[in-house]
């Protein structure tokens, strides 16, 4: 006689073949689908790598934690030789867009500009700069010489004729179009030498307070003389 009544354990029904060969296609379908997205990211992963981007920066732009492509480095002999590569390209790469910054901001052009037309971001020349105190330094006196160049430029446009057209009564868009000379260049201009914008401040007074109101008033009202324009 039995001491204890045990229940009858039933087996799980076995799948049929049709329901096994169903599951395996949809999880291989399923493996292939987040092998293609791995891959997309590892490659978007690599590309930001070969293009100076720092670790952290390739990883959110692959949409994927760090954590996630180093554990794939450790298992995967191929992709490390991949990071390897791209880490090689990227320094390569990195050294050659500090070349661009250099002699852009020597030409003169503003950081905002050199920036553009590198075609990087505020934030990844911060992290140059920041990375590389020599790099730093040298883009200092970059901008100190591009001042000095942008400045001995500017020497050479005709002052006397702008400040004789603000003087007639004219404005300073006016004046600039006389001279062919953009009209940022010459607010620049006035930030970085005194004396010229002691005189365009003269200029302005003396539009202010003309000798001849009577003729200054006729000049306000009719269009401005085409000989002015470039």
């Amino acid at each position: 006689m039995a001491l204890f009544n045990l229940p009858k354990i039933k087996k799980p029904p076995q799948a049929q073949p049709k329901a096994k060969a169903k599951a395996r296609a949809i999880y291989a379908k399923r493996s292939e689908a987040n092998d293609s997205k791995y891959q997309e990211a590892n490659r978007l992963f690599l590309a930001s790598l070969a293009t100076g981007d720092s670790l952290t920066m390739a990883a959110n732009r692959a949409g994927k934690s760090l954590g996630c492509f180093t554990s794939r480095r450790q298992r995967d002999p191929e992709f490390a030789s991949k990071w390897a590569q791209a880490l090689e390209f990227g320094a390569t790469f990195e050294e050659a867009t500090k070349q661009k910054f250099l002699s852009l901001v020597t030409q003169g052009l503003a950081l905002n500009k050199a920036i553009r037309l590198v075609g990087r971001s505020q934030f990844y020349l911060s992290q140059l700069r920041a990375k590389d105190p020599a790099f730093d330094a040298a883009l200092r006196n970059a901008k100190t010489t591009g001042l000095e160049n942008r400045l001995a430029n500017l020497k050479n446009i005709d002052t006397a004729l702008f400040f004789e057209i603000i003087k007639a009564g004219h404005t300073v868009e006016w004046a600039c179009q006389a001279i062919a000379v953009p009209l940022y260049l010459m607010y620049f201009y006035k930030k970085h030498a005194p004396e010229f914008a002691k005189e365009w401040a003269e200029a302005m007074e003396a539009k202010k307070n003309p000798k001849n109101p009577d003729e200054t008033a006729e000049n306000d009202r009719s269009e401005p003389d085409p000989n002015l324009q470039p």
